[in-house]
């Protein structure tokens, strides 16, 4: 998470690829918990929208939300209102 802008793209792409699979989204949103500010906010952002959908990640969604809510973006805010 600390280098993920000096990763190559298809190894950050595997990251989104990881958040779309219901069975390892929670561990996703938990390295997004703990890693919150070292990733690129458009990042963060495109994740929790993918990860609101998957039912083993919400409790570390809401958690992310909770935490770092003066951090979200409104918009964001909106689509994870729900969850």
């Amino acid at each position: 998470m600390e280098n993920f802008d000096r990763l190559p793209e298809n190894v950050r792409n595997l990251l989104f690829k990881l958040a779309e699979k219901e069975d390892v989204a929670s561990e996703v949103a938990l390295a997004i918990t703990w890693n919150f500010n070292k990733l690129p906010e458009d990042v963060r952002n495109k994740l929790l929208i993918i990860l609101v959908e998957k039912k083993r990640a919400i409790k570390y969604v809401k958690l992310i939300i909770e935490k770092y809510s003066d951090k979200i973006p409104e918009d964001i805010k909106e689509k994870l209102k729900n969850c």
